[in-house]
This record gives structure tokens, sequence and C-alpha cells, in this order.
């Protein structure tokens, strides 16, 4: 295509020297025409390279040599291949009692360009997910790209899904759902004030690889894209210019570091897309998933299978592909989904010895970047602490952050002392408060307005008889389930989200944003919503319009995080005054629905009051160090913002409505 041919130039590559005794896996181009390809399997008594043209019509087949019986290493050079061709192996396995020859054909599974569809939930060929396009050098100016490298305690981030940021009409890009069209929104988290975007699965992967995908209406999809067929490949949907999916990827992280944004991408090495597309099973099953003792997959993942990434095979492949993903696109780091599962041995039970994660640790080149874990799995492991504290440099997602907040604010009083513990960085799981992760709302469960208008999730839509979500939500939905007219209780609906925006940025740890909860979007009470290719996920441009003041509070709490920055430096001693209502310690032993902490500093002591009760609170702010007499309030989320700083507080007995936050700030006498 012309327009492509503008923007991506083919360059001639390199020779590339190898040994021959011990070839680098997957395909490399080694001179003018002429590739080697290498490919580990057990299974295989025969394995074929097959080289067809891009209309899947087979032109040539070749035999791979068994270079290396102990490490079964497949390999052939190959010269006089044209660049335009695909390629994929066949391998003949003996797989019965009865020696029957199978021949089953199967991708690359270090393949860098995997031939798939162009257009979301298009019908694959037949040699898509199968054939791979040939490796080729383009030319990329990534005009001394650095990385942003923001400061953990400065670090926001924002997790969105690439296609649903931009994929609504309301978006008005260029390339709708797209890396191009998200870039084209890059001034909205600017001003917003995020410093990091994680983007959720970006891995080539099939979306209608799903159980309830009809042909007649598109209903449901594998929309998140929690299924990878391949590590190394960028979503070929996700391109505007289809043929280099990996140009636009490239183009994109430039961009985004252009203006001061970091790129971390959400990596799934705990399970990958069905045994049909993937070429994992009919290589060698045994090294690339976990079994049980009769060669059926095992299920920690909840997805159907679990990739065995503690087998030297696997390891070999992720160490590969987090390098790839660093080095040729400038990621900034990964957030490793259901990392409990890389704490499984090579037959499933736990270890606290983990080969992948000792190696990812260490790694010269991927240890440098932010590592995130979820410190859970399907299958009831659970480690939240564990990976800060035995591996350096990594943060996890906090799941009690998320509970002990959702229930104290939601009106939980046996949850006072959980929350305080999560708001000062739970220092009870973690060393340092900035590996946790502190979130509120993620891509799974409740939106932040569902949250606060739904006490029941709502999956029917989802196909599974509403049984599949969590169902400990922590959720209030004020006296109606669902949206309302009732104006008094959109009025506390709307104060509880700037609640729990504020409770979030002003909390010790990183806190992690879910796109479109600052503008209040709904899944409509759906907390599983990784099937819907539809508004459910979009984000919409048009509500963000209209919601100007949730996403001014937004901007106003994230700004004012940045202005505290003292409160946030790790190297800046602090200690938590919690008191109740009367000024006096807090008594965590008795339950309650309010708490107040006052936390100083060397230049200004901060206060904030929680009233999580229905009714209005007088209380007392404790009296702050002599060197700041001076009293200010700042915000309360029931008036927002106080414009007139400047003004000192008479009193230090306050009065707090039913359900709001305020915050004071209290300085020297000259000033602020």
């Amino acid at each position: 295509m012309f327009f492509l041919c503008c923007f991506v130039i083919r360059i001639q590559m390199n020779t590339f020297f190898y040994d021959p005794k011990n070839p680098p896996l997957g395909c490399k181009k080694i001179g003018y025409e002429h590739f080697s390809f290498c490919v580990p399997s057990t299974s295989a008594s025969q394995i074929h390279l097959v080289l067809s043209d891009h209309q899947g019509t087979i032109l040539k087949e070749v035999p791979l040599n068994l270079l290396n019986t102990e490490k079964k290493l497949w390999h052939v050079e190959v010269d006089a291949i044209p660049e335009n061709c695909l390629y994929g192996f066949r391998l003949t396995t003996n797989k019965n009692s009865a020696h029957e020859v199978i021949s089953t054909y199967v991708a690359d599974p270090y393949s860098t360009t995997l031939s798939t569809p162009e257009i979301f939930t298009e019908t694959p060929k037949r040699y898509h997910y199968t054939f791979s396009h040939l490796p080729t050098e383009e030319y990329f100016n990534w005009e001394n790209d650095t990385p942003p490298a923001i400061p953990s305690n400065e670090t926001i981030i924002y997790e969105v899904h690439v296609r649903s940021f931009t994929n609504h009409d309301s978006s008005r890009t260029s390339s709708p759902g797209t890396f191009s069209g998200f870039a084209e929104k890059i001034p909205h988290l600017i001003e917003l004030g995020v410093t990091t975007v994680e983007l959720l699965p970006i891995f080539e992967f099939n979306e209608r690889d799903h159980p309830f995908y009809t042909l007649s209406d598109n209903r449901l999809c594998n929309y998140w894209g929690y299924a990878p067929v391949n590590f190394f490949c960028p979503s070929r949907r996700y391109s505007k210019y289809s043929e280099s999916p990996s140009y636009a990827f490239k183009d994109f992280v430039k961009k985004l570091h252009k203006a001061g944004l970091e790129v971390i991408l959400d990596v799934v090495f705990n399970h990958t897309g069905s045994e049909a597309l993937t070429p994992f099973s009919t290589l060698d099953k045994v090294e690339y998933y976990i079994t049980d003792p009769l060669g059926q997959h095992t299920n920690y993942s909840g997805c159907g299978n679990t990739f065995n990434s503690n087998s030297n095979l696997s390891i070999h492949l992720i160490i590969n592909s987090l390098r790839y993903w660093i080095n040729e696109f400038h990621v900034d780091g990964f957030r490793f989904d259901l990392a409990s599962c890389l704490l499984r041995s090579t037959s499933g039970e736990l270890v606290k010895n983990s080969p992948i994660l000792d190696r990812i640790s260490k790694d010269p080149i991927i240890s440098k970047v932010k590592l995130i874990a979820e410190p859970w799995d399907a299958a009831g492991a659970y480690h939240l602490g564990f990976f800060s504290s035995t591996f350096e440099r990594w943060s996890e997602w906090n799941g009690e952050y998320r509970d002990s907040v959702r229930a104290f604010l939601n009106g939980d009083k046996n949850a006072k002392e959980r929350f305080a513990t999560s708001f000062t960085g739970s220092p009870n799981i973690f060393k340092s408060p900035y590996n946790s992760i502190n979130f509120v709302t993620c891509h799974d469960g409740f939106s932040l307005r569902d949250l606060v208008t739904y006490n029941e999730k709502h999956n029917a839509d989802n196909g599974e008889n509403n049984q599949d979500g969590s169902s400990a939500n922590y959720s209030h939905n004020f006296g109606i389930e669902g949206p309302t007219d009732d104006i008094e209780i959109q009025v506390i609906r709307n104060r509880q989200i700037k609640n729990f925006m504020l409770t979030l940025m002003l909390s010790q740890g990183i806190p992690m944003i879910l796109s479109g909860d600052e503008y209040g979007h709904s899944g409509n009470g759906n907390n599983n919503r990784w099937c819907h290719d539809s508004t459910l996920n979009y984000f919409l441009w048009s509500a963000l319009e209209k919601s100007t003041e949730l996403l001014d509070f937004m901007k106003k709490i994230i700004s004012l995080r940045k202005d505290l920055r003292e409160l946030f430096m790790e190297e800046v001693p602090k200690k938590f005054i919690w008191t109740e209502e009367d000024g006096q310690p807090a008594n965590f032993t008795n339950p309650g629905l309010f708490l107040a902490v006052t936390i100083p500093l060397p230049d200004y002591c901060v206060t904030l009051a929680f009233n999580s009760s229905k009714e209005k609170k007088l209380f007392k702010i404790p009296e702050a160090e002599h060197k700041f007499p001076r009293l200010i309030k700042i915000l309360d989320t029931e008036h927002g913002f106080f414009e007139n700083r400047d003004t000192t507080l008479k009193t230090k007995e306050q009065t707090l409505s039913p359900h709001t936050i305020a915050v004071y700030k209290s300085v020297r006498e000259s000033g602020m």
C-alpha cells in the first residue's frame, strides 16, 4: 500500500553471524535471501519448514535436521527465499499406540511477525496464527528516545485497553481502536496528570477464541486479550498500518515518551490461547504446560491451561520475550498477570525459589525496568508481599488496599484499622510504600461509578448465568440498585466517587487509576467485562465532555499529590497520628466510621478527616507542632477545592458532612 511505504522503509539487514552448532531459536536472516530456522521439539519425529505465498499456497517444504539430540533442536539454513514468503513448520509425530503418523502445522514460537487478521473479529484465513512473515529490518528513527524513568514516588499509573480508549465514535480519531488513535489522545493524559500508561495485553491473540462467539451477531469475544498465542508480536488489529504492527507500536511508544509518559505492558505468562492456535502443545506439551499425571492440562490460571514457566524452554522463551520488548520497543516495565503461577514448579507445586523470577530479577536488562506482580492466581495461591520482599525492584498490586479502602469508605465499621494501615503504605506487608500499587478499581471488577451504584454484580450478558466475576465487591448502592433520578442519591454517589479518588491520591504508595473512572464510566453493573466489544468497555469521550466536575476534581487531586511531594518522598521521615472525633488517639479496637490522620513534615503538616457515616461529625484537629500554627482548609469532597487558601481557620473544631473527606494543611505564620 502506498501510504504505508511513506512511513515504513525496509532496509537490507546486516549479515547475521552465529554458531551453526548452537543456532538462535526462531528465524534469523543471515544474508541476502538466506535464513536460519531453528525450533526445539521433543515431540517431533521430523520437522519440515513450510514456505507459502501470502494466500497460503504452499511453495516449498524443506526438512530440518535434528541438530542436538539432548536439547532436541531442529535446524536448517535455506538460501534463495523471497522475502515476501510466509513460513511455518510441519511436525510429524507418532502420537498413538498404533504409531499412526500425524502431521500438524504450527507457528514459530519465536516469530516476531505472525500472520493474523487485520480487522477486529475478522474471520481468520487458514494460514493465520500458523504462518509468519520472514523477519525484515525496518528503519525506525527513534530520535534519541530515552525512557522517562519516572521515580516510584512520582509514578501515577493509568490502566487502559488500547482498543477501548478510542474505538467509540465520540473519540473522533483518525484510526479508532489502534495505537495511532490512542496517541492522538495523549493531551488528555497529560492534562489529567498521570505519568505511566499500563496497557492491557497487546500480545497477538485471537479475539474470536471464545465459546459464545457467534458469526450471526458477534455477541461475545475474547476482548481483553488475556489469551496470548505469541509472546513477541504486537496485535495486528491495534495497528493502523496492519502490515507493520511493530512499526506502529514503536511509533506509539516514541510519542508517549516524547510527552514524558511511560509505557508498561500487562504480560500473560501464566496461560496461553487454545491449543489449536498456539504451537506450544504440539512442539512440547510437557515443557510448555504444567500437566497432571495423565498428561492433561492443569488450570491454576482459571483459563483452561497453565503455562510451565519454570521449565528450561519456557524460561528461555520468557526471558527473550521480555528483553525483546525492552530492546526493540523501549517499553518501561511489565505487569505480570496472575504472577503466583510463576511460583509453580514444573509439576504445579508452589515453591519459594522460582527460577524464572530469579532470572527476571537478576537479568541485566529486564531488572532495570518497572516490574509489577499481580500476586495471586486462580487456584487459591496468594503471595501479597512475597515478590517485593524476595526480589528487588518489584511492586505488587495491593488487593488488601482495594478491599480495605472500599470497605471502610462504604460503611464497614470493622474496617477502620485495615483502612489506616493501607493508607500508610501497608507497612505490615511491604518494606517500602512503593512496593504497593494502590488501586480501588482495575479492569477486573466494578468501575468506580458502579462501585457506588450496585450492591450486586449484574453479569448475565456474559452468558454464564451471573456465575462469573467476584461476588466480594465491598460496594454500596446508597438505597437503589442501579441508576436513579433521585437527586440526593446522585449527589452522595458523586461525592463517594470523589472520596475514593482523593483517598487513592493521598495514600502512601503508587496510585493506579482505571481508564474511564475520571468521568464516571459505568459497565451497567457488570464486574467481568472481558468478553464485550461494546460501550461496556469503550471510553466514552462524549460522556467525558459532560462530566466536567468529576474530571476537574481528578485533575486537581493529582495536582495536589504533586504539590505535596514532600509527603511522598521516602527519605523524608513521617509519622501518622491517627485520632478520633475528640482529637484523642484512635482506638482501633472499637468499630467506627470516623478517622482523622495528621502527618507532620519538615515544611508543613497535613491532616485528613474521613467521615464514612451517614451522620454529620463534629471533630477536633489535634494540635500540630508549634512551628505550624496556621491551619488552612484545602478541600472537602462536599464543596470541592477552596479557592482562598490563605484564610486561616479560627478554630480546630470542624464539621464534616456525611460521606465526606476533608484535607487541611498547617503552615508557618509567614505563609503556605
